[in-house]
């Protein structure tokens, strides 16, 4: 069925006319009008088409892998440290804010006998090295073994790290790598990277059936890579002070061995997705400089480790 529509010039209306075809008709036009039928594209269309969604693809790669981190690093050095301080603090309210809504005793262990021993241990780690950070350390309610650094200078543990620690020098090493992470403003140039590839690959995702656990994937994964170099050179921090400071570097080795087990639990696909290295290349690489300490000295004494121990009692 054919539709046709016609204006009159004289009289202002439109005319519409109908034209109808049987079967046998269409059939007929269909063998003497060939280019009725749809038809597939010439295959150089096709070709052209795959390039250029190849092209388009490696572009996105190029920004989210290559232009994105060396952005973050040239911003990173660009903020002034009293900007970093500000976001930090406010990242820490809100961090505090939604714990409290989920837990009924309070986000922070704040014995400051406890919180006195850390801050005792972290002078230990830093002597002879000048920062501008005023460094802040804070023991959380966490079941989560973990500490991380926050932008300008904040340094979380959760309370379980404490617990499953057996010696200082364990929780020694890991204060010195989130040290690390905050000379070398990882916390900040994480955050910026962090929002930049969120913003573009949101536009790229979007809203669709499964696009929020693709999105979460995608995002690990571009930023493991970026990720894991600032771990390394974190742990090469804390081994660096250690050593200097004559502090013990196998009880840090052996923290690896708990998280080693761990590790080991899970798929090996989301071994790879991980934001850290491995916790047995990590230990191997300890271990190596443990072996060639000698002469080492207790950070703390032992009333202090069993004051730490008590943070959150």
């Amino acid at each position: 069925m054919l539709y046709l529509a016609f204006e009159d010039e004289e009289e202002d209306h439109r005319i519409d006319m109908r034209l109808v075809l049987d079967s046998d008709t269409i059939m007929s036009l269909r063998e003497h009008l060939p280019n009725l039928e749809v038809r597939k594209p010439p295959r150089s269309l096709i070709r052209k088409a795959v390039l250029r969604k190849g092209l388009a693809l490696a572009a996105i790669a190029v920004i989210l892998l290559v232009l994105l981190p060396s952005l973050a690093g040239v911003l990173t050095n660009l903020l002034p440290i009293k900007r970093e301080v500000a976001l930090g603090e406010t990242v820490l309210k809100q961090f505090e804010f939604i714990a409290n809504q989920e837990e009924d005793e309070s986000f922070f262990c704040d014995d400051p006998k406890s919180i006195a021993v850390l801050h005792k241990m972290s002078d230990r780690i830093m002597e002879g090295l000048e920062t501008e950070y005023d460094l802040k350390i804070y023991v959380i309610r966490q079941e989560m073994v973990n500490a991380f650094a926050l932008p300008c200078g904040i340094i979380l543990f959760t309370d379980a790290l404490i617990q499953e620690a057996k010696t200082p020098e364990q929780v020694a090493g890991v204060l010195g790598h989130e040290l690390g992470h905050i000379l070398h403003r990882d916390p900040l140039r994480a955050a910026i990277y962090t929002t930049s590839t969120a913003g573009i690959l949101s536009l790229l995702i979007g809203d669709f059936s499964g696009g929020a656990l693709v999105y979460v994937l995608a995002q690990q994964a571009l930023n493991s890579s970026y990720t894991r170099e600032a771990e390394q050179r974190a742990d090469a921090f804390s081994v660096d002070r250690l050593s200097q400071n004559n502090i013990d570097l196998a009880g840090f080795a052996r923290f690896f061995e708990v998280l080693e087990q761990r590790e080991a639990a899970l798929p090996e696909a989301l071994s790879y997705l991980s934001t850290h290295p491995l916790c047995k290349e990590r230990r191997e690489r300890i271990e190596r400089v443990a072996h060639q300490q000698i002469g080492t000295k207790r950070i703390i004494t032992r009333e202090e480790w069993q004051t730490l121990k008590s943070v959150c009692d």
